[in-house]
């Protein structure tokens, strides 16, 4: 202070958060900073201009280890375009800035010029987000915001051990705050003798006098159909030999991306249930539902390769879920908004997943477990209540996530939006811990492993992470025209490709290949989560052809390369396609079917639909070998380019092979002769140059081998056909009847006895064929469906509106 007429120097640039430099507080420059974590204000958290650049001249000197350790950085700028890096980059998002009115949007294109210009090691960001998310777990409701204001939220969560219940704004218990006094002579209720007594005993005539007057409605009922079913359940348990196949099977295949229990407290509750299995099952009531619903979840893998009892297998495909159904719908309210129970609810939802339930079926019944878990208070943040233990808040965290991935999977494998609420998800990624690091009592966690450690929860982390950018993107598909504005749309895609582009490396499906199949599952489950809403966003883009468009060429290429990678999936899980010489192959084969079959048929017709715009004179590189394309997403390229050609043979023989694939399988469960029979009509559709008039026989060709090949599948498939019986050689007239006795006697009729006729067939021959190829009616052995609509015996063509319902 020398001069004062001249300003002093800062030492070092101005990058500390407004708020923070408003209020004077040291800020640690982070996003977002520690001081903002604090009092719950996250997104408030911004920096100015100044900071930003000053930031940026530091962070040119800091490089990433590798690219596995970019993912969480990545996360702290996902609001922001990271393809857009070079001059100008600031006058083009100002530019914008200026032409939008809508405040809440400026707001997050300021956050995305922010985020573009700071870029903090991963490491850092990442335990900054594991200290924000769990630096506030023995807090109240009321000391998480500033100020003593009220929560984010207007009901009330009442928490009681692994119990919880969620009472909204409206309801008798959240309605009851607006009275302290009165709320505290209620709470304190509970000790006076008095009232206590005389309540038990209104309740107890209140219950003599409902059974009085309603008879039927017996209050025991519901507790008689729970015991029935519990008791049915601990029956017919297989033995614990093949539990214990069952539950590992479980724990390798499934308990990865989609968290549901706590495994070593679930191995002691297993290890408790088989030394004791002859208690009552009411002292086990919430375990062996949960035990069941495992144990159906990993027959869908096992397919009898442990299990050789065929009724053991029967009964986990089909009575076992129907009894833990009829078990979770009969409890009482209370057992009801058990942790366990919610836990064994979305056991059950996987468990039927796997049983070919149709996707329409599928979202309405995950969007109920939606509803329950929010019922629990799932969806708010843990931290905010002291009542919550450190084990509860991570495994509400787990589960909540798991359910909501649940829910949006189903919304866009059905079409529909999902019922998630906007939330900020950032305050429910768990942490990438083992389950070995933590347990009921641990009363804090450790700090989170980096996420280039593998860990049991690395895959949720990592799909929690994109969360929000994946539920931005589908809400957006509910808006997707081919109209619409694509630079838009390129933005938000961009976004995802880079999660794709930064999934940690022990999740990238190159290294599960050199592992075994449950790893290969696991990380194709993740890599298709994240992909999903990309292509749904992408699609109907494709519908109106802009040759001239810059962000038209980039949508058909990114579309093109994910529909590869897809189909390059089903190869490797394929026993006839795939290089992996692994035992039950066949088992993941068709759990990868059950799950992604859909999406197999999607990009098929990304395909053919490259292949229809593909030039007619264009001579395009080999084909698609697709190694190369599993390093990763590449960066964008013009599709006149050599690189992002590839043979148009190459790409039918790719839809060819998924064709063979669907044809292996016409007799499993979720197969339909519908996507067989469309995929090859729009094969040939694509890959015939001309005019309609000489395409048409070329279709009908097409659609007959497919049919014919369908049909010579399942005739193989049905066992053989036991021998025909033998017919009268002759007719035998009334008269050469032998009578028992003489003198009987019988008017004589000179009608013959009709001789039996031979049984026919059971694939007779087929002789008249006509010019389409398709048999006669008369010879016809499956002449039936006629009448259903599917052919037309005039001319042999397949009528799909009448029996397809299209």
């Amino acid at each position: 202070m020398d001069n004062g007429n001249e300003a002093r120097k800062r030492p070092r640039p101005v990058v500390s958060c407004l708020r923070c430099r408003d209020k004077k507080l040291r800020c640690d420059r982070s996003i977002p900073c520690t001081n903002c974590a604090k009092v719950n204000i996250a997104s408030d958290c911004v920096y100015n201009s100044q900071g930003i650049q000053s930031a940026r001249k530091q962070q040119r000197t800091i490089s990433p280890e590798n690219d596995n350790a970019d993912m969480s950085s990545f996360i702290s700028k996902s609001d922001g375009v990271s393809r857009f890096q070079g001059p100008g980059i600031v006058e083009a998002i100002q530019s914008r800035l200026s032409q939008v009115e809508d405040l809440d949007i400026q707001r997050r294109l300021c956050r995305i010029e922010e985020h573009l210009y700071i870029n903090k090691p991963s490491a850092i960001q990442h335990s900054n987000l594991c200290q924000y998310q769990h630096s506030a777990g023995k807090a109240s409701p009321r000391s998480s915001t500033p100020g003593g204001a009220p929560p984010d939220f207007l009901g009330t969560l009442v928490v009681k051990g692994s119990k919880s219940r969620y009472h909204g704004q409206n309801d008798r218990i959240t309605l009851l705050n607006q009275f302290p006094e009165a709320k505290k002579f209620i709470d304190s209720c509970a000790d006076e003798p008095v009232i206590r007594n005389l309540a038990n005993e209104v309740e107890y005539l209140q219950q003599r006098v409902l059974e009085t007057a309603y008879p039927k409605k017996r209050l025991s009922g519901v507790e008689s159909a729970a015991s029935f079913a519990l008791k049915s359940l601990r029956r017919n348990l297989p033995p614990r030999a093949i539990c214990d196949n069952l539950v590992e099977g479980y724990k390798l295949s499934f308990e990865t991306s989609m968290r549901i229990l706590h495994i070593p407290t679930f191995e002691r509750q297993y290890r408790t249930f088989w030394k004791c299995p002859d208690l009552e099952p009411s002292e086990q009531s919430a375990f062996i539902p949960q035990l069941t619903a495992i144990l159906a979840i990993s027959f869908a893998i096992d397919q009898g390769h442990t299990i050789m009892d065929p009724a053991i297998g029967s009964y986990l495909e089909t009575d076992a879920l129907d009894l833990v159904s009829t078990w979770v719908e009969a409890l009482e309210k209370k057992e009801r908004i058990e942790m366990s129970t919610l836990q064994t609810e979305t056991l059950l939802l996987l468990s039927r997943h796997f049983r070919n339930l149709s996707y329409d079926k599928l979202w309405r019944v995950s969007g109920s477990l939606v509803r329950s878990a929010m019922l629990m208070g799932l969806h708010l943040p843990p931290h905010a209540f002291s009542e919550i233990s450190v084990f509860q808040a991570e495994m509400r965290k787990r589960l909540w996530m798991t359910i909501v991935e649940m829910d949006l999977q189903a919304s866009m494998a059905a079409g529909m939006q999902s019922i998630i609420p906007d939330l900020d998800f950032t305050l429910h990624i768990p942490q990438n811990l083992n389950d070995s690091d933590f347990d009921e009592m641990s009363t804090e966690l450790p700090p989170a492993k980096p996420l280039h450690e593998n860990t049991s929860s690395l895959a949720q982390v990592t799909l929690a992470m994109s969360l929000p950018q994946r539920l931005k993107v589908t809400s957006l598909v509910t808006r997707t025209t081919p109209e619409m504005d694509l630079v838009k749309a390129v933005v938000e895609g961009r976004r995802l490709e880079e999660f794709l582009r930064h999934i940690p490396a022990p999740l990238k499906v190159e290294q599960a290949l050199e592992h075994y199949l449950p790893a290969l599952l696991n990380t194709v489950m993740l890599d298709m989560f994240i992909r999903r809403p990309l292509l749904c966003l992408y699609r109907p883009l494709l519908l109106e052809d802009r040759p001239d468009d810059l962000s038209f060429m980039e949508i058909q290429q990114v579309c093109l390369e994910s529909s590869l990678r897809i189909l390059e999936y089903q190869n490797d899980f394929n026993p006839c396609t795939s290089n992996l010489n692994l035992p039950n192959i066949e088992s993941y084969w068709n759990v990868f079917q059950i799950c992604f079959r859909s999406d197999c048929l999607r990009a098929a017709l990304n395909v053919c639909q490259s292949i229809k715009s593909a030039p007619s004179n264009s001579q395009m590189t080999s084909p698609p070998t697709l190694p190369a394309m599993r390093v990763g997403i590449p960066s964008y390229s013009h599709p006149s380019s050599p690189q992002s050609q590839f043979a148009t043979s190459g790409l039918a023989q790719v839809v060819e092979n998924l064709l063979e694939g669907l044809e292996q399988r016409i007799g499993e469960p979720e197969s339909e002769l519908k996507d067989n029979y469309f995929l090859s009509v729009v094969l040939q559709s694509v890959r015939t140059r001309g005019p309609s008039q000489k395409k048409m026989p070329l279709l009908h060709e097409a659609a007959k081998n497919t049919l014919q090949a369908c049909k010579n599948r399942l005739l193989q498939s049905l066992p053989p056909e036991p021998p025909r019986r033998q017919s009268i050689p002759r007719p035998m007239m009334l008269e050469q009847v032998q009578l028992p006795h003489p003198q009987a006697s019988i008017p004589t009729c000179s009608a013959q006895i009709q001789p039996m006729q031979p049984l026919p067939y059971a694939y007779p021959p087929m002789t008249h064929v006509d010019q389409w190829g398709m048999v006669s009616t008369e010879l016809d052995p499956y002449s039936q469906y006629q009448q259903m609509g599917m052919f037309n015996s005039s001319d042999g063509n397949v009528s799909l509106y009448d029996t397809w319902g299209l």
